[in-house]
Protein backbone atom coordinates (compact mmCIF):
# COMPACT_ATOMS: atom_id res chain seq x y z
CA UNK A 1 0.00 0.00 0.00
CA UNK A 2 1.02 3.61 -0.38
CA UNK A 3 2.13 5.84 2.46
CA UNK A 4 -0.69 7.49 4.44
CA UNK A 5 0.04 11.21 4.53
CA UNK A 6 -1.92 13.90 6.35
CA UNK A 7 -0.81 17.33 5.22
CA UNK A 8 2.97 17.08 5.10
CA UNK A 9 3.18 14.38 7.82
CA UNK A 10 3.56 10.68 7.03
CA UNK A 11 1.44 8.89 9.65
CA UNK A 12 1.84 5.40 8.18
CA UNK A 13 4.55 4.27 5.83
CA UNK A 14 4.34 1.42 3.37
CA UNK A 15 7.67 0.08 4.58
CA UNK A 16 7.04 -0.02 8.34
CA UNK A 17 3.26 -0.28 8.66
CA UNK A 18 3.56 1.65 11.93
CA UNK A 19 1.46 4.72 12.69
CA UNK A 20 3.68 7.66 13.56
CA UNK A 21 3.78 8.34 17.29
CA UNK A 22 2.09 5.08 18.28
CA UNK A 23 4.36 2.25 19.51
CA UNK A 24 4.23 -1.09 17.74
CA UNK A 25 3.00 -2.69 20.99
CA UNK A 26 -0.14 -0.55 20.86
CA UNK A 27 -1.57 2.20 23.02
CA UNK A 28 -1.47 1.77 26.79
CA UNK A 29 -2.67 3.94 29.65
CA UNK A 30 -5.67 4.73 31.82
CA UNK A 31 -8.87 6.43 30.70
CA UNK A 32 -9.49 9.58 32.71
CA UNK A 33 -12.73 10.79 34.27
CA UNK A 34 -13.20 13.05 31.26
CA UNK A 35 -14.04 10.07 29.03
CA UNK A 36 -17.71 9.79 28.03
CA UNK A 37 -18.96 6.25 27.55
CA UNK A 38 -21.80 5.49 25.13
CA UNK A 39 -25.30 5.10 26.58
CA UNK A 40 -25.97 1.58 27.81
CA UNK A 41 -22.30 0.90 28.56
CA UNK A 42 -21.45 -0.89 31.83
CA UNK A 43 -19.10 1.52 33.59
CA UNK A 44 -18.72 -0.31 36.90
CA UNK A 45 -19.68 -3.52 38.67
CA UNK A 46 -20.28 -3.65 42.42
CA UNK A 47 -20.76 -6.92 44.30
CA UNK A 48 -21.22 -8.48 47.72
CA UNK A 49 -21.23 -12.14 48.74
CA UNK A 50 -22.57 -13.72 51.93
CA UNK A 51 -21.19 -17.23 52.28
CA UNK A 52 -21.81 -17.81 56.01
CA UNK A 53 -24.42 -20.29 57.28
CA UNK A 54 -26.70 -18.42 59.70
CA UNK A 55 -29.54 -19.12 62.11
CA UNK A 56 -31.33 -15.88 63.02
CA UNK A 57 -34.04 -15.07 65.55
CA UNK A 58 -36.43 -12.62 63.92
CA UNK A 59 -39.66 -10.79 64.66
CA UNK A 60 -42.59 -12.28 62.78
CA UNK A 61 -43.28 -10.44 59.50
CA UNK A 62 -40.67 -7.74 60.27
CA UNK A 63 -38.14 -6.63 57.66
CA UNK A 64 -34.67 -7.73 58.80
CA UNK A 65 -31.36 -6.63 57.26
CA UNK A 66 -29.29 -9.34 55.63
CA UNK A 67 -25.50 -9.31 55.36
CA UNK A 68 -25.80 -8.19 51.73
CA UNK A 69 -25.18 -4.45 51.46
CA UNK A 70 -23.24 -2.40 48.90
CA UNK A 71 -22.20 1.24 49.36
CA UNK A 72 -20.58 3.22 46.55
CA UNK A 73 -20.48 6.59 44.81
CA UNK A 74 -21.98 6.48 41.30
CA UNK A 75 -19.77 7.41 38.35
CA UNK A 76 -22.44 9.91 37.29
CA UNK A 77 -25.79 11.17 38.53
CA UNK A 78 -27.19 9.82 35.26
CA UNK A 79 -26.10 6.27 36.03
CA UNK A 80 -28.73 3.54 36.07
CA UNK A 81 -28.46 0.31 38.03
CA UNK A 82 -29.38 -3.32 37.42
CA UNK A 83 -29.38 -5.15 40.74
CA UNK A 84 -29.44 -8.93 40.71
CA UNK A 85 -28.29 -11.96 42.64
CA UNK A 86 -29.35 -14.98 44.66
CA UNK A 87 -30.91 -15.11 48.12
CA UNK A 88 -30.84 -18.44 49.99
CA UNK A 89 -33.15 -18.42 53.00
CA UNK A 90 -35.65 -20.65 54.76
CA UNK A 91 -38.08 -19.29 57.33
CA UNK A 92 -39.45 -21.37 60.20
CA UNK A 93 -42.98 -21.10 58.80
CA UNK A 94 -44.67 -21.05 55.42
CA UNK A 95 -44.24 -17.60 53.86
CA UNK A 96 -41.27 -15.29 53.35
CA UNK A 97 -40.48 -12.20 51.29
CA UNK A 98 -37.39 -10.21 50.36
CA UNK A 99 -36.80 -6.73 49.05
CA UNK A 100 -33.95 -4.55 47.80
CA UNK A 101 -33.90 -1.22 49.61
CA UNK A 102 -32.08 1.96 48.73
CA UNK A 103 -30.99 3.35 52.10
CA UNK A 104 -32.86 6.46 53.08
CA UNK A 105 -36.33 5.13 52.28
CA UNK A 106 -37.88 2.25 54.22
CA UNK A 107 -40.64 2.11 51.62
CA UNK A 108 -39.53 3.45 48.23
CA UNK A 109 -42.13 5.51 46.42
CA UNK A 110 -45.03 3.93 44.58
CA UNK A 111 -43.98 2.78 41.13
CA UNK A 112 -40.43 1.96 42.21
CA UNK A 113 -38.97 -0.96 40.28
CA UNK A 114 -37.22 -2.15 43.45
CA UNK A 115 -40.51 -3.30 45.02
CA UNK A 116 -44.15 -3.66 44.06
CA UNK A 117 -46.69 -0.83 44.10
CA UNK A 118 -48.93 -0.30 47.11
CA UNK A 119 -51.91 -2.67 47.12
CA UNK A 120 -54.03 -2.44 50.25
CA UNK A 121 -53.07 -1.14 53.67
CA UNK A 122 -51.45 -4.30 55.08
CA UNK A 123 -49.78 -6.13 52.20
CA UNK A 124 -45.99 -5.94 52.21
CA UNK A 125 -44.29 -4.46 49.16
CA UNK A 126 -41.58 -6.91 48.18
CA UNK A 127 -39.13 -7.56 45.38
CA UNK A 128 -39.85 -11.32 45.57
CA UNK A 129 -41.94 -13.53 47.85
CA UNK A 130 -41.46 -17.26 48.35
CA UNK A 131 -42.98 -20.13 50.29
CA UNK A 132 -42.71 -23.89 50.63
CA UNK A 133 -44.98 -26.82 51.23
CA UNK A 134 -44.77 -29.37 54.05
CA UNK A 135 -42.45 -27.39 56.33
CA UNK A 136 -39.62 -29.78 55.44
CA UNK A 137 -36.65 -28.95 57.70
CA UNK A 138 -34.29 -30.15 54.98
CA UNK A 139 -35.47 -27.66 52.38
CA UNK A 140 -34.05 -24.24 51.55
CA UNK A 141 -35.72 -21.77 49.21
CA UNK A 142 -33.01 -20.10 47.09
CA UNK A 143 -34.39 -17.43 44.78
CA UNK A 144 -32.94 -15.29 42.02
CA UNK A 145 -33.90 -11.63 41.71
CA UNK A 146 -33.34 -8.81 39.25
CA UNK A 147 -34.53 -5.21 39.42
CA UNK A 148 -33.72 -1.79 38.03
CA UNK A 149 -33.21 1.56 39.75
CA UNK A 150 -32.77 5.13 38.55
CA UNK A 151 -31.83 7.18 41.66
CA UNK A 152 -30.53 10.22 39.74
CA UNK A 153 -27.74 11.04 42.19
CA UNK A 154 -23.96 11.36 42.20
CA UNK A 155 -23.84 11.12 46.01
CA UNK A 156 -22.88 8.00 47.94
CA UNK A 157 -25.62 5.38 47.83
CA UNK A 158 -26.32 2.08 49.60
CA UNK A 159 -28.41 -0.85 48.45
CA UNK A 160 -29.21 -3.63 50.89
CA UNK A 161 -31.29 -6.79 50.96
CA UNK A 162 -33.92 -7.31 53.64
CA UNK A 163 -36.21 -10.26 54.30
CA UNK A 164 -39.33 -10.96 56.35
CA UNK A 165 -40.65 -14.35 57.41
CA UNK A 166 -43.89 -15.68 58.82
CA UNK A 167 -42.09 -17.48 61.64
CA UNK A 168 -39.67 -16.40 64.36
CA UNK A 169 -36.56 -18.00 62.88
CA UNK A 170 -34.67 -17.54 59.64
CA UNK A 171 -31.99 -19.82 58.19
CA UNK A 172 -29.68 -18.21 55.64
CA UNK A 173 -27.40 -20.23 53.32
CA UNK A 174 -28.45 -23.43 55.09
CA UNK A 175 -31.50 -25.53 55.86
CA UNK A 176 -33.14 -25.84 59.28
CA UNK A 177 -31.86 -29.23 60.41
CA UNK A 178 -28.32 -28.58 59.14
CA UNK A 179 -26.97 -32.01 60.10
CA UNK A 180 -23.22 -32.56 59.87
CA UNK A 181 -23.32 -36.31 60.37
CA UNK A 182 -21.25 -38.65 58.22
CA UNK A 183 -22.95 -39.42 54.95
CA UNK A 184 -25.16 -36.29 55.04
CA UNK A 185 -26.92 -35.75 51.77
CA UNK A 186 -26.51 -32.78 49.47
CA UNK A 187 -29.54 -31.04 51.01
CA UNK A 188 -27.31 -30.22 54.01
CA UNK A 189 -24.93 -28.22 51.80
CA UNK A 190 -24.01 -24.63 52.66
CA UNK A 191 -25.01 -22.10 49.99
CA UNK A 192 -24.09 -18.52 49.12
CA UNK A 193 -26.20 -15.41 48.72
CA UNK A 194 -25.11 -12.65 46.36
CA UNK A 195 -25.81 -9.11 45.22
CA UNK A 196 -24.34 -7.76 41.99
CA UNK A 197 -24.94 -4.21 40.77
CA UNK A 198 -24.26 -3.24 37.17
CA UNK A 199 -23.80 0.53 36.84
CA UNK A 200 -24.84 1.64 33.36
CA UNK A 201 -24.23 4.94 31.60
CA UNK A 202 -27.15 6.77 30.01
Amino acid sequence: MADLILGSTTVMSESSGVISGIPAAGVTGTLTTGVTFPAGHIVKIHQDIDSAAQSRTVATHAWIDSNLSITFTPVSENSRFIIQGQWAERGSSNGSAMRIVRVGATEPSSGSTLIADTSGSNRKRATVKYSYEGQDAQQTIPICYCCYDDPNTASEITYKLQSATEGTASYVNRNESFSDSAGSYSYQAVEISTMIIFEISS
